[in-house]
């Protein structure tokens, strides 16, 4: 108990940036226009680094508009930052949560980002595919929870989306009629509930099937001819080391292999878990 106090005062000592910007910029350790090269130590960078993977998943979910223009840059830079710290498992799974959290703010941007850097950059291993799969899941499953819309309750709050309620050029130049009196409208809170009470079970609904779709299953069945054709070639690598191994005993074999079969495996096994996701939230 008190080394995980102690742990969590460290923690919360450490510098946390105020922007997204700032947060990239630290985890890629990268030197401001401001700083010497004596003004920051290598552990001042890696406690700033540290700091940000802290601070990220809270400045990722109050969604600033900085999100859209450096998503793919944060998801790049939140699944490589190796900072030198004596807490490497708080760190790792803060790291998880601030991937996930920017895959379910924007998918639609994070997604393929986080596919694409874990299966095409050629930059992560094995160990931080798994990774990527994992936090994939885990953002399809948060997207998925989200309760659907009613179409209807959506047009009462933000208008028609119909090509009908659309003013054309006629009707905006036309006199608006004046109106005669007060307009009193009795309980409206009351009707809308009224109205709303009354629409079928079986009413269309806007889900977040579509943002699974194309932010992550997608992507990940775009790269999974590549994770066959490596795990078959890994395979029969194994098969000629151990032909090898039969016609000499003697011969040195160090044993391995199959990891690639395990990364495909996963991808199967998170591409069934995505579909599994979207047949639950479609009505």
């Amino acid at each position: 108990a008190k080394a995980v106090r102690a742990t969590a005062r460290r923690i919360a000592r450490l510098p946390k940036p105020k922007t997204l910007s700032s947060c990239v910029d630290a985890l890629r350790q990268a030197r401001r226009a401001e700083e010497t090269s004596s003004s920051k130590s290598t552990i001042d960078r890696a406690d700033e680094a540290e700091g940000a993977v802290h601070a990220a998943e809270a400045l990722i979910r109050a969604a600033p508009e900085e999100i859209i223009g450096c998503a793919p840059a944060l998801v790049s830079a939140l699944l490589h930052p190796h900072p030198a710290t004596p807490d490497y498992e708080p760190m790792g799974a803060a790291r998880m949560r601030a991937l996930a959290a920017v895959a379910v703010i924007v998918p639609g941007l994070a997604g393929p980002a986080l596919v694409i850097e874990g299966f095409t950059s050629g930059r992560c291993d094995a160990g931080q595919q798994l990774e990527v799969l994992d936090i994939v899941a885990d953002a399809a499953r948060e997207l998925s929870s989200l309760p659907a819309v009613k179409r209807n309750l959506l047009r009462d709050e933000q208008g028609s989306d119909s090509e009908e309620d659309v003013p054309d050029e006629e009707s905006k130049s036309k006199p608006k009629p004046k109106k005669l009196g007060i307009e009193r409208r009795f309980a409206p809170k009351a009707l809308a509930r009224l109205r709303h009470n009354n629409v079928e079970k079986n009413a269309p609904t806007r889900t977040r099937a579509h943002l699974v779709v194309d932010a992550f299953a997608g992507p990940l069945i775009a790269r999974l001819g590549k994770l066959v054709q490596s795990a078959e070639k890994d395979a029969r690598k194994q098969q000629i080391a151990e032909m090898q191994l039969k016609k000499d005993p003697d011969a040195v074999h160090v044993p391995g292999g199959g990891i690639d079969a395990i990364v495909l495996g996963r991808a199967l096994g998170a591409l069934g878990e995505l579909l599994s996701l979207i047949h639950i939230s479609e009505p």
